[in-house]
């Protein structure tokens, strides 16, 4: 049975629906939801019905392979080598539905390829489990004492103060998680990626094979990073440091973009929609957020934005987060609360030091300034509004 956080499609798949019907704009779908190794949604449902001594194999009780025993029964966290091959694995799956829609394709077409990985669980397949050796991983980026004058969750993450609360982060504590556990899951984690670097040389493949190698823009994205240990914390959560804000976004466009540019300054994820649009050359509509980057790409300027803007917020631990970050500085504010967070990421790039209480009024008056500023640019301003206030 579905569950997880994502409850306005468990009701859809447990339904029996069409899972591959015109669905949130687009015209065809292969919907699968979560970061299982078969994911509840389509890739489950044909596997249970094509392959059912595979589909028997799924779950962390078949497992092949479990380095640690807290690992793999830890809530959310587990990892393990699962039974699942590489064949019928969800990354797998994802790239083989994208190359088939790209190979059925004529003309024109935009595809959307979310691999779930990686993420946690962390369970690598088959000879990805094996890619990369725990002993050889680095420490993480930490420092002893650096949660004492953070806001009071990040302390509460690592206690596991939270448990039972769905916070779509760690649960349990990290205070478990040893530098060998850690070592662990980070090896797992680049067996992942390396599974899904292998995903897009299958895709990138087949636009050649299809003749649309030169005339389609290929872009690469992530949603958001990992702590891997940095910090003192596990997975993801409403802690703003690089290691979770920072993300891949590599395009290609050829005969548009030169190879191997790099774009100084500033981007964000939001500005994927306008970028996208103006290079199929299609009118971004009215009230859209986020800025086109076509100028850098195609040359016309060097950089990017000198500021992006991030909001987060976590309703069961009663959370709103604000960002603002800059090449020189990193403010994060919580609404109804006198504690925040303000870091020169010039001198301090691994952000230990926490300036909020210790920075100066100045220079947090300004940067308060500058993210106040930001949320009310951000503001959604469709519909239109009917009076003037």
């Amino acid at each position: 049975m579905p569950q997880g956080y994502w409850p306005e499609n468990v009701r859809f798949i447990e339904s029996g629906a069409d899972l591959t019907q015109p669905y949130l704009g687009f015209q065809n779908i292969a919907l699968g939801c979560g970061h299982l190794d078969v994911p509840p949604g389509l890739h489950e449902r044909e596997l249970a019905e094509r392959f059912p001594e595979v589909y028997a194999q799924r779950g962390r009780e078949k497992a092949l392979a479990a380095p640690d025993g807290w690992l793999l029964n830890t809530r959310h966290l587990y990892v393990r080598k699962p039974a699942i091959p590489v064949e019928h694995y969800a990354t797998t799956w994802v790239v083989d539905r994208a190359v088939d829609f790209i190979e059925s394709t004529d003309g024109p077409f935009f595809a959307w390829c979310g691999i779930p990985d990686p993420h946690h669980p962390f369970k690598p397949p088959g000879e990805y489990w094996h890619k990369f050796a725990p002993e050889d991983e680095p420490p993480p980026v930490r420092q002893e004492g650096e949660l004492d004058d953070r806001p009071p969750h990040f302390q509460g993450f690592w206690e596991g103060r939270y448990e039972g609360v769905n916070t779509d982060g760690f649960l349990t504590g990290s205070r478990h998680l040893t530098d060998e556990r850690l070592r662990i899951i980070q090896a797992a984690y680049y067996g992942m990626v390396t599974m899904i670097d292998d995903g897009v040389a299958r895709l990138l493949a087949a636009l050649r094979a299809g003749g649309c190698e030169w005339n389609t823009v290929v872009i690469f994205v992530s949603d958001h990073g990992e702590y891997l240990g940095d910090h003192r914390l596990i997975l993801k959560g409403p802690m703003h440091y690089e290691s979770l804000l920072r993300v891949p976004f590599v395009l290609r466009c050829p005969g548009l973009v030169q190879a191997g540019r790099s774009i100084e300054g500033l981007a964000a994820l939001i500005d994927l929609f306008p970028t996208i649009l103006e290079l199929a050359g299609v009118r971004v509509p009215e009230g859209a957020q986020g800025t086109s980057l076509v100028p850098q790409l195609v040359g016309e300027s060097d950089r990017a934005q000198d500021e992006v803007y991030i909001e987060n917020d976590v309703d069961p631990l009663g959370l709103r987060l604000r960002t603002l970050v800059d090449e020189r500085y990193r403010i994060t504010c919580y609404s109804g609360e006198d504690y925040g967070e303000i870091y020169d990421l010039e001198s301090d790039p691994n952000e230990f030091v926490n300036l909020w209480e210790r920075g100066g009024t100045a220079l947090k008056g300004e940067l308060t300034a500058r993210l106040l500023d930001a949320v009310v640019r951000n503001q959604d301003r469709l519909p239109p509004k009917g009076a003037h206030a």
